[in-house]
C-alpha cells in the first residue's frame, strides 16, 4: 500500500474526471494489490495484467480494508466505486495529480539511468528533501507508484524505463520534468525497437513534455535536437561539464570535471571522488553533477553527495571469498555496459596486482545482433588480457569463439564450482550478464561450496 496524502472519494473522483457512485468516504492510502491488509481505509485499483484482471479480486480487496474501488468493469460492491475506461492510465493520472508542486527529475537511457538516478538522489540530498524511484521500477506502475509517494519533497527523482516507442513519451506526460536527464541512446532494446536510431527517438521522447532543463551526452545528435524552450546541457567532451581520464585509488577512481555553463565561470574544475571501481561510473556522476548544478548547487556539496553515493549491491559488490576476490555486476549487461565491466576489472587487478577472469553470459534483448555482440566481447576480452573467461547461456559459444578460447558451462552452478576450483589467492572475478541470467546466485553456490 502506498500511503498518501487523505483524499476524499470525490477528489479522487475529480481527479480522474470520472463519477462517484456511493458514499464519499476519506481515503488515506492507494494500492493495487488485493492481498494487502490495511487498518486505514484504502483505495484499491482494479488493474489489468497479462495473466489476471484486478476485477477478479474486488471482494478480497474489499475484505482487507479497501472503501473504494477504481475498476472499468461493472460490478455490485458494498464500497463506493469509481468507474473509467482504462484503470491503468486512472493510476498514472492520479499520480500526475498527486505529485502536485514538487519538482520533477526524470532519468532515462539505455544504461546507467539506475545510477544516474541514485547518484542525483544522494546528490540533491545534500541541499534538499529528495525521493527518488525505488530500485529500478521504471515502467508505468512503478512511475506512478513513485509519484504517488511524494510526500511534499522539493525534488523527485523519476526512472523511465521503456520495452518500445511511445513509452517514454506517455511517462513523460505523467511526470512532466521539470528537469529531463538522458544518460545515452545505445544498444540495449534494440531487439524491439529495431535499431539504435529509433533508439535514439525513444529516448528522446521524454523531451516532449519536460518543462525548464535537459542534461544530455554531448554528442552531435542530441545537439541537433529542437529543445524549444527547454535550455539543454551537454556532458561530455566538448560539452557544458567534461570530464578528465578517471584514475584509481584503494577506494575506486578519481577523477576531474571542468564546467563551461558560462564564460565567467567557464575555469571551474571539481576534483571528484567515487567509491567505485566502475570507470563509466565517471560519465554516471557527470551526468548528476550536472543536475545538481542546474538545481542551484554548490560543488562542495556535489562532491559530498557523490562520495557518499553506494551502488546497489548486485551493481558492483566486491566480495572476498577464502581465496580469490569475486565483482559481483548482474543487475543488467548491454555491449557497452559489459565493455565497461571488463576495462573496469583489469583496471581494478592491475592497482591491487590480481589477475582477471571473467564469468560472462547473455546480453538479453539483443536480437539479431547476438552473435556479433558476444564475439566482440570476448574478442574484447582476450585483447584487454583476462586470464580466461567462463560462459554460459545461449550465446556463450560466440564469446568463446571471440575469446580463442575460455571454460563454456552448462549452469551457474556448473560455473562456480568450475571457478571454485580454478581460481586461487591473488584472482579477481567478474560476474556479468543480464539480469535474467540469475547470476547473483554464483554467490550462494560458493557458500555452499
Amino acid at each position: 500500500m502506498i500511503k498518501t496524502a487523505v483524499y476524499t472519494s470525490k477528489e479522487i473522483a475529480n481527479a480522474l474526471g470520472a463519477k462517484l457512485y456511493g458514499k464519499d468516504v476519506q481515503i488515506s492510502g492507494i494500492t493495487t494489490d488485493s492481498r494487502e491488509f490495511s487498518r486505514e481505509p484504502t483505495c484499491f485499483f482494479a488493474l489489468k495484467g497479462e495473466n489476471f484482471n484486478g476485477a477478479d479480486f474486488i471482494d478480497e480487496a474489499c475484505a482487507n480494508g479497501a472503501k473504494l474501488i477504481v475498476t472499468d468493469r461493472e460490478i455490485a460492491s458494498p464500497v463506493s466505486i469509481i468507474y473509467v475506461d482504462d484503470v491503468k492510465n486512472a493510476f498514472c493520472n492520479l499520480a500526475k495529480y498527486h505529485k502536485g508542486k514538487t519538482k520533477i527529475i526524470g532519468v532515462t537511457g539505455s544504461v546507467g539511468k539506475t545510477t544516474v538516478k541514485d547518484m542525483i538522489k544522494s546528490v540533491l540530498s545534500e541541499k534538499y528533501s529528495v525521493c527518488a524511484t525505488y530500485s529500478n521500477n521504471n515502467n508505468e506502475i512503478g512511475v506512478a507508484q513513485t509519484l504517488l509517494s511524494v510526500r511534499d519533497e522539493e525534488y523527485c527523482v523519476v526512472e523511465m524505463g521503456m520495452r518500445g516507442a511511445g513509452e517514454i513519451g506517455f511517462l513523460s506526460e505523467i511526470c512532466e520534468p521539470d528537469i529531463a536527464v538522458i544518460t545515452n541512446a545505445g544498444s540495449a532494446h534494440i531487439e524491439r525497437l529495431g535499431s539504435r536510431e529509433n533508439i535514439f527517438c525513444a529516448k528522446a521522447e521524454i523531451l516532449k513534455n519536460t518543462k525548464k532543463f535537459a542534461v544530455v551526452p554531448s554528442e552531435q545528435r542530441f545537439k541537433n535536437l529542437n529543445y524549444g524552450n527547454i535550455r539543454p546541457y551537454f556532458v561530455g567532451d566538448d560539452g557544458d561539464f567534461a570530464i578528465t581520464e578517471p584514475s584509481y585509488t584503494d577506494t575506486g577512481i578519481k577523477f576531474g570535471i571542468f564546467e563551461k555553463i558560462s564564460p565567467e565561470n567557464s575555469d571551474i574544475k571539481a576534483d571528484i571522488a567515487l567509491n567505485s571501481f566502475g570507470a563509466h561510473n565517471a560519465q554516471n556522476a557527470a551526468f548528476a553533477y550536472a543536475a545538481g548544478r542546474v538545481c542551484g548547487m554548490g560543488t562542495e556539496d556535489i562532491k559530498s553527495g557523490l562520495l557518499k553515493y553506494k551502488a546497489d549491491k548486485m551493481r558492483e559488490s566486491l566480495i572476498e571469498t577464502d581465496t580469490f576476490s569475486m565483482i559481483l555486476d548482474c543487475y543488467n549487461a548491454s555491449y557497452e555496459g559489459m565493455k565497461s565491466a571488463l576495462i573496469s576489472l583489469c583496471e581494478y587487478a592491475k592497482i591491487k596486482n590480481l589477475v582477471p577472469y571473467a564469468m560472462l553470459g547473455d546480453m538479453l534483448e539483443v536480437g539479431e545482433f547476438a552473435r556479433e555482440y558476444h564475439y566482440r566481447i570476448g574478442e574484447f576480452a582476450r585483447d584487454l588480457g583476462i586470464k580466461n573467461i567462463f560462459v554460459l547461456g545461449e550465446n556463450a559459444k560466440y564469446l568463446s569463439d571471440g575469446f580463442c578460447g575460455g571454460v563454456i558451462c552448462k549452469s551457474v552452478r556448473d560455473a562456480s564450482y568450475r571457478i571454485k576450483s580454478s581460481l586461487k589467492k591473488g584472482d579477481v572475478i567478474l560476474v556479468k550478464a543480464s539480469r535474467g541470467m540469475r547470476f547473483e546466485k554464483t554467490v550462494d553456490f560458493m557458500k555452499e561450496m
